[in-house]
């Protein structure tokens, strides 16, 4: 994605209060994810799922000399996501006349649990380490 965008550049050695405005080609985002379900029962589903996504380095480049190598660095990043999934399904029972709502309900287990990047609050990697448990109760109608 290109953009343009004003903003402090100097060097790593001092504060400055040089402003350019800079031309930004924002890295590529890339996702893979592969997954399985396994069909325990007719109601019951057990599935996984493993994400690894990546984000290639930013490119800046300036108009007035100023160094932007700086702004460049540290903008790449990666992660890496494994979620475990049990659903369960009424549907077939409501069918039935045998459960009065259709209902699909599902627990899941979500882990960040590798990953690389900028130390910035936008970068995955800012937040690795991040484990949950969700709870999903569905009303078919």
């Amino acid at each position: 994605m290109e953009d343009s965008a004003t903003v402090r550049v100097g060097d790593a050695k001092s504060l400055t209060t040089n402003r350019e405005r800079v031309d930004r080609d924002l890295g590529d985002r890339f996702e893979f994810e592969f997954t399985g379900q396994y069909q325990a029962w007719r109601d019951l589903s057990l599935s996984t799922l493993y994400k690894y996504g990546f984000k290639l380095e930013d490119r800046i480049s300036g108009h007035q000399g100023f160094p932007t190598q700086l702004l460049e660095q540290d903008t790449a990043s990666t992660e890496q996501i494994y979620i475990i999934r049990a659903n369960y399904s009424t549907l077939a029972l409501y069918r039935g006349g045998r459960f009065p709502l259709p209902l699909d309900i599902a627990l899941s287990y979500r882990d960040r649990f590798a990953g690389s990047g900028p130390r910035n609050g936008g970068s995955p990697s800012q937040v690795l380490k991040t484990r949950y448990i969700g709870l999903r109760v569905q009303v078919i109608f």
